[in-house]
């Protein structure tokens, strides 16, 4: 797809561009170049999966095994935008930049970067996920250097009952 643009109605919100490669057969899925322009928000992605076709009877059983890996570059993310399509539990800062890459399988996925920034933290994470498409999903998340303003964190997690942590100010921190 060389550019196209588009209304999303509801909830009224335009793609100003969206451009990217497709290809897919039996030997595997690529998305490649993906980028979207919508108001200040831009999204790059790429993507592959190997060893399935995603018109052939996609579902996470199929591709439980099939190593995928996953890059994504984010800026001026408006996650409000993202509320519209799916409501989330939990309120988000409006202005996100994210970077992210993961490969694996979905029982063994590797998250090697995820930086994720907002006005006043800066987060970076690494990860593994073990059995993501069971009910017994294992986690291992690592962050070094993260520097967290925990009113922002009050802010976006208040909606399920999160305790005032304004008064803590910003964080540093490492696990």
């Amino acid at each position: 797809v060389a550019n196209m643009s588009m209304l999303v109605t509801p909830p009224g919100t335009v793609i100003d561009s969206l451009k990217f490669g497709f290809f897919t057969s039996p030997g595997g899925t690529e998305v490649s170049g993906l980028r979207l322009r919508s108001g200040r928000m831009m999204v790059h992605v790429d993507l592959t999966l190997t060893g399935q076709d995603i018109l052939d009877s996609l579902n996470a059983n199929t591709i439980r095994d099939k190593y995928l890996t996953a890059r994504v570059e984010a800026s001026n993310a408006d996650v409000k935008k993202v509320d519209d399509f799916v409501q989330l539990p939990i309120k988000t800062p409006s202005n996100i930049r994210l970077s992210f890459f993961a490969s694996g399988t979905l029982d063994s996925l590797n998250v090697k970067q995820c930086l994720v920034r907002t006005d006043s933290s800066t987060i970076p994470l690494s990860a593994t996920f073990n059995n993501l498409i069971d009910s017994t999903i294992v986690m291992n998340v690592k962050t070094e250097g993260a520097r967290v303003d925990m009113s922002e964190v009050y802010a976006v997690l208040r909606r399920i009952g999160f305790p005032d942590t304004r008064r803590l100010g910003k964080l540093n921190l490492s696990a």
